[in-house]
């Protein structure tokens, strides 16, 4: 009889754990799609928005962290889903070229928009570059590095800001069962990256509170995203 009561709570056990395993997972815990985030720079010349311009940026390297994904059916408060919290390096390839960042498995949904951090590293915080971070104070720790040419000499412009950006897809991504590999691609035009809003050159070697802050709210708008369907990363 001890043996049978013995017997009927192992059973329960086990049948309780498998379901509440299920539970837990739910029906979606495998409902998920690998999909690879990339960067490609556009750097169409100083020409771009005008002829005035002169700056020319040869180099440069962005560090992003809390790469998250927006699903369409939650409300702005709501946090994304998670891509990628740790911080990276994105080195932009001049030439065109997409450079792989991260992969990651999101879940089926319809997704509007990609949230990111373009950041500067904390006090006490370790990036995993070091020309990111010389020192402990604010003005030696960078977000953003651009090296370039100014009237025939070169220059260095490096941010001591952070900033938060969301960027919208052109058209939902639609993550789906149909799905297996899904190529997200970030766009990022340099060659906005020294001019204002009204197509005027900023001097990236002046580094008054005001051109600086100019400067940073045109890299910080010159991403865009779209979802890559070809080998060579170009847009649909």
């Amino acid at each position: 009889m001890k043996l049978s009561k013995t017997l009927l709570t192992i059973v329960a056990v086990v049948v309780f754990t498998v379901f509440a395993g299920c539970d837990s997972q739910g029906v979606g815990s495998d409902d998920t799609v690998r999909v690879t985030l990339s960067i490609m720079a556009v750097n169409s010349g100083p020409a771009a928005k005008s002829a005035s311009s002169t700056a020319e940026v040869t180099a440069a390297k962005v560090l992003l962290r809390t790469i998250q994904f927006h699903a369409r059916d939650l409300d702005e408060e709501t946090e994304g889903v998670e891509f990628r919290s740790d911080p990276l390096v994105a080195v932009l390839d001049l030439n065109g070229m997409p450079i792989e960042l991260t992969v990651a498995e999101i879940p089926f949904g319809t997704y509007h928009k990609v949230s990111f951090r373009i950041h500067k590293p904390e006090d006490g915080e370790t990036p995993p570059d070091s020309d990111f971070k010389i020192g402990e104070s604010g003005n030696e720790r960078f977000s953003v590095i651009v090296d370039g040419m100014l009237d025939g000499f070169p220059f260095q412009y490096r941010s001591s800001k952070s900033m938060q950006q969301q960027v919208d897809f052109e058209e939902d991504l639609v993550i789906d069962e149909t799905m297996v590999d899904v190529k997200v691609t970030l766009l990022v035009d340099v060659s906005t990256w020294f001019m204002d809003d009204d197509g005027n050159e900023l001097d990236p070697t002046d580094d008054s509170a005001s051109n600086t802050s100019r400067i940073d709210q045109s890299i910080r708008e010159s991403f865009r995203i779209f979802k890559d369907n070809n080998k060579d990363g170009h847009a649909d």
